[in-house]
């Protein structure tokens, strides 16, 4: 699979993808341990691969051992979060309070209306995080760099 240069992305930390192949691939026979596949990036969505269709912008997603952070087109924002078995929910968001014109603004809380809930997630392929959940795919990539 190609990459495609997003210079959007300069300056993300990735210091998250530390993480080796057998941290990543439990006793499970080699297949990726949910949790630890979703904290091995730092995870960017790509916005052509999701629906509802969100602005083209830039938004950072990492999740960590119970919790969420992340970074829209003007907000940061961050909650709790439980996994069991590949069901991630998203609890009630909290972020800062930046204000964006209203079609960055209307992206973005269309993308969080989206982001909060419980959602399949499909880590199938290491550098693709996939979030469904009532119609709604929330498709991200690994953060490169």
């Amino acid at each position: 699979m190609a990459r495609v240069a997003r210079p959007e992305l300069d300056g993300i930390s990735t210091a998250r993808t530390a993480s080796t192949d057998s941290d990543t691939r439990s006793a499970t026979g080699g297949l990726p341990n949910v949790q630890q596949a979703l904290e091995a990036h730092t995870w960017v969505l790509d916005p052509a691969s999701s629906s509802p269709d969100p602005a083209p912008t830039t938004e950072v997603l990492e999740l960590t051992d119970g919790g969420l952070s992340g970074r829209g087109p003007c907000n940061s924002y961050f909650c709790g979060t439980s996994l069991d078995d590949h069901t991630l929910t998203v609890e009630a968001l909290g972020g800062t309070l930046m204000a964006c014109d209203e079609p960055t603004m209307a992206a973005e809380s269309a993308y969080l209306d989206a982001l909060e809930g419980s959602h399949t997630v499909d880590v199938t392929d290491r550098d693709r995080l996939v979030l469904t959940r009532d119609g709604s795919r929330l498709e991200y990539t690994a953060a490169t760099g």
